[in-house]
């Protein structure tokens, strides 16, 4: 008789599979098996979230005097945890711990304030600009299907901040039926499924792997950022709305990095009193052949009454009192090649941005500036991610549900230096 409790996974070992196999293995510590191996030998695709699962289920049992490992990982799952710096899990042995940085030094802060919020401002590099790029094209949405020469596979590294469309995966037709919002930054990526899961999925970068992702449009920047900015809204102002967070940013990044209006890359971890936002119901290239594009899905999602079937959104302000992580772009006015990426943020016609927020458990942070990586890796690992979102305003009359609303929180913010397609 094996001296081991097994358990056997098959498929994506990623956020909807992560919840249940660690009930699972709380459930056979629960009843006396404190010596656990899973068998990966069926897993096709692991991502953050599964190894998540992995390291708490490894730390748990050796603090209990028992043993976790796993057993004969698929290659796929083989290449990441060689990626990951976690082979040593295959053997149970505990998975060596990256070392901790050394503290910076504090920069000197500057405080303003912009109508309702405060701001110290803390400069990180005094000429730090974006790249930005402009991945596939986001009016296809209004003639479906995406096909699969559209699709891109891009890397999101440390140094990176990017949203779009997207889905992890390997290939494209992988990823065909889950393509939705994605979000990136500080070295983590995060995807909501449109395949009806319902539950983002994640992957945080650890030792050589960083994450990546097929998808079908992107916005992506690249370089440092030149601004971490501490804000909250003054007494008397419970909250501030998205449109006046932007005009802010831009306020603040108000030196031109090229030609035409100022155009910002941005990072927010901020408090939420509610968000206003959309999230696809059905992937865009569902059905999609791999070289004909034949697809079933020959209506638009803004048509009327396609829409319901599309998109969902939300009725009414939801995730108040939770910790937002949005990223996004934004400009002061009109920019030819980012137009058919931004929306107006507000009731004005600029400033525009593009937005998605992915939605944490609420914590509280530090004081002054802080590391966008390590805050954002933290986030990812130790927290519970809720939800994601296209951030949205609704200012249509009477029925209008407003824009998101947030209280105090940390901007990371750069200008951008060049947009370039491709």
């Amino acid at each position: 008789m094996s001296a081991f409790f097994e358990i056997q996974v098959e498929g994506r070992l990623d956020a909807t599979l992560a919840g249940p196999l660690e009930k699972e293995v709380e459930e056979a510590v629960h009843g006396g098996r404190y010596h656990i191996r899973l068998n990966l030998n069926r897993v096709v695709f692991l991502s953050s979230a599964g190894i998540r699962v992995l390291l708490k289920s490894h730390q748990m049992l050796r603090k209990l005097n028992g043993s976790f490992g796993v057993l004969d990982p698929s290659p796929a799952v083989k290449a990441v945890l060689e990626l990951s710096g976690l082979m040593n899990l295959v053997a149970g042995a505990q998975p060596v711990s990256a070392p901790a940085a050394a503290p910076a030094a504090q920069p000197q802060a500057v405080e303003k304030t912009f109508e309702s919020l405060e701001c110290t401002i803390y400069t990180l590099s005094q000429n730090a600009t974006l790249k930005c790029r402009l991945v596939g094209n986001s009016s296809r949405l209004e003639s479906l299907p995406f096909t699969e020469t559209e699709a891109s596979h891009i890397k999101l590294p440390r140094g990176t901040l990017a949203v779009g469309l997207g889905a992890f995966g390997n290939a494209f037709g992988e990823c065909r039926a889950r393509f939705g919002e994605f979000l990136a930054a500080g070295g983590a990526a995060a995807c909501l499924p449109s395949d009806g899961a319902k539950i983002p999925d994640f992957m945080v970068t650890r030792a050589a792997m960083v994450p990546e992702l097929q998808v079908l449009y992107a916005l992506v920047g690249e370089g440092e950022f030149a601004q971490c900015v501490r804000f909250e809204t003054e007494e008397g102002a419970n909250h501030a709305p998205l449109s006046q967070i932007v005009a802010a940013a831009l306020a603040m990044t108000d030196t031109p990095a090229m030609a035409g209006p100022p155009v910002i890359g941005w990072v927010m971890l901020a408090e939420s009193a509610g968000l206003i936002g959309a999230a696809l119901k059905r992937s865009p290239a569902a059905g999609a052949g791999p070289t004909t594009g034949a697809c079933p899905i020959t209506d638009s999602p803004f048509d009327y009454p396609a829409i319901r079937d599309w998109l969902a959104f939300t009725p009414e302000r939801e995730f108040a009192r939770t910790l937002t992580l949005v990223v996004g772009f934004a400009t002061a006015g009109e920019h030819q090649a980012l137009k058919p990426f931004v929306r107006p943020v507000g009731r004005t016609p600029y400033p525009a941005a593009h937005a998605h927020a992915a939605v944490f458990s609420i914590k509280a942070l530090p004081k002054g500036p802080l590391p966008l990586d390590s805050t954002v890796g933290a986030l990812f690992e130790e927290e519970r991610l809720l939800g994601l979102l296209h951030l949205i305003g609704d200012h249509r009359e009477i029925s209008g549900t407003g824009e998101s609303l947030f209280t105090r929180g940390t901007l990371w913010l750069a200008p951008v230096g060049s947009v370039e397609e491709g």
